[in-house]
């Protein structure tokens, strides 16, 4: 018989603390209030601080299509009569290509390639394949009589960065640069263009061991997307409530003006302030706010114009005493290429600041000073500063080829020449981006 174990009941006094739990029971449980409806609107007492909403655009269902006497290709997922097929950062690239003959094929191998080319106008060039990526889709097997496909399909994701092996001491990853042209005049000309283009080549045998080969070659465009890792301040303005209330969201660069060398004055301490991200949208609207500081002789000699105390120069031309200082927030893009060892550099403003002047509580009309507290005065500015239209491509480096931008401050006072001041030009760097962080519309 087998055994059935049964369970055993045993009157035993529970332990006291097992006790003193039971008597104090959870509460009775009420059902909570239901959640209020969301809405992607503010309400009348709401505000909206910050937005990361994206437009998830459909891709384009047109087919872009080359051909040649032999070969056709055909790239899917493109704009409808679009000039240069067109993939953005890590883009899927997607087609098919046809053999109009397929007889005595021996490969068939798809290419990728990136290329930067420079050209002075001294001779000089330089040309550097950044991206080189092959793949051979068909390829004949001795061991077997199987004929060409006369149709293949192929798929290709663009990589994000590639190795840089232009020279540099240390081998760098950088992202993968846009498609780029553009032709620089200074004491050197020179002819810039980045460009892409997908190769198909089809080998054919013959006669044994000797091939022959045709080729198609269709140029792409790459435009990758980058983005700032976060939004700009919405509402900058006024300057004082947002740098006390918060801080973190601004930037102080912080430079000088100097007197000439002969002269005895106080230079005048310059504070941009810039929002702290540094990484900007070509379409974004920067603020920024300029405050100087200095002396009240020194800002004085700044704003109007001086009789120079050196005999040379009151002799050097008349005065303007008409004449007003020049004040400046602008964006400079900065261009430098290598060629035959020899640098140059391009420099073009792309974006000018607007200003706006903010008169102290106690200025007056006939001075926009502040009486001094401490022995010095300030001058105040507020504006935005953006990207002309014009400009398409943001910041990048390859191989002997950069692009960079820079945020740059300059003051002139009146009458250059004869002013006790040195002009002032600083300028700080920053990085443009293709599109804004936030993307409402």
């Amino acid at each position: 018989m087998p055994c059935i174990a049964r369970p055993l009941h045993l009157d035993l006094p529970l332990p006291e603390a097992f006790e003193e739990k039971l008597a104090h029971a959870p509460p009775i449980y009420t059902p909570s209030v239901e959640a209020p409806s969301y809405s992607l609107a503010p309400g009348p007492n709401e505000q909206l601080l910050a937005a990361t909403s994206r437009l998830n655009r459909p891709p384009p269902s047109g087919v872009f299509t080359r051909s040649s006497t032999t070969i056709a290709l055909a790239l899917r997922q493109q704009e409808e009569d679009a000039d240069f097929p067109t993939y953005g950062c890590n883009g899927l690239m997607s087609g098919e290509i046809d053999l109009k003959c397929t007889q005595g094929i021996h490969s068939v191998q798809f290419r990728v390639v990136g290329k930067l080319s420079l050209a002075c106008s001294y001779g000089g060039s330089y040309n550097y394949r950044f991206l080189n990526f092959s793949h051979v889709i068909w390829k004949a097997d001795r061991s077997s009589s199987a004929v060409c496909p006369s149709m293949h399909t192929f798929e290709f994701t663009m990589p994000s960065t590639f190795r840089d092996f232009s020279g540099d001491s240390l081998l760098r990853v950088r992202p993968l640069p846009p498609s780029y042209e553009g032709t620089f005049s200074g004491t050197s000309d020179i002819y810039v263009k980045c460009h892409y283009s997908i190769v198909v080549c089809v080998k054919f045998s013959k006669f044994g061991i000797w091939k022959t080969s045709k080729k198609l070659t269709v140029p792409f465009l790459h435009r990758p997307r980058t983005r700032p890792i976060q939004p700009i301040l919405a509402c900058p303005f006024p300057f004082l409530t947002t740098i006390k209330t918060l801080p973190e969201e601004w930037h102080e660069v912080v430079s000088s003006m100097s007197a000439k060398d002969d002269i005895e004055l106080k230079e005048i301490n310059c504070h941009l302030f810039i929002p702290a991200i540094q990484s900007y949208a070509l379409t974004d609207v920067i603020p920024f706010y300029l405050h100087l500081r200095a002396p009240p002789e020194s800002l004085h000699s700044f704003l109007y114009t001086t009789v120079p105390s050196s005999p040379k120069l009151k002799q050097l031309r008349s005065l303007d005493f008409s004449a007003r200082p020049s004040v400046r927030v602008y964006l400079l893009r900065q261009v430098n290429a290598t060629v035959r060892e020899e640098q140059s550099t391009w420099s073009t403003i792309i974006g000018e600041g607007t200003l706006r002047f903010i008169p102290p509580a106690d200025a007056t009309s006939s001075s926009p000073l502040r009486p001094p507290s401490d022995g010095c005065e300030t001058l105040d500015w507020e504006g935005e500063v953006k990207a002309n239209p014009d400009v398409k491509a943001g910041t990048f480096k390859v191989g002997k080829f950069s692009v960079q931008d820079f945020i740059v401050l300059s003051l002139t006072p009146p009458n250059p020449a004869t002013s006790p001041f040195e002009e002032h030009r600083h300028r700080y760097p920053v990085k443009l981006c293709t599109n804004s962080f936030l993307e409402i519309h």
